[in-house]
């Protein structure tokens, strides 16, 4: 488990071994085929909250979506993954 509330660490499941980190969160989707991870960012700066896509494999940000003036609380996702 992480000490820091809002992170999330991505594991693979066979080596036991950790991929990645996504922090900073206050929401949190995967993607119905498991393919990746949606975040809604949690910042007390005004605008700076962003949605960011994340590669589940490796952690990595794939996209961003910016300057919601207010913290991303929840994130729904159609069920064949197009539409956020």
């Amino acid at each position: 488990l992480s000490e820091d509330p809002h992170s999330v660490y991505i594991w693979d499941w066979l080596s036991g071994e950790s991929s990645g980190r996504i922090s900073s969160f206050g929401s949190f989707a995967i993607t119905p085929d498991g393919t990746q991870a949606i975040v809604g960012d949690y910042d007390s700066a005004p605008r700076a909250h962003k949605l960011t896509v994340h590669d589940i494999t490796s952690g990595k940000e794939k996209r961003t979506f910016g300057s919601h003036s207010d913290s991303i609380k929840a994130i729904a996702i159609t069920p064949d993954g197009r539409h956020l």
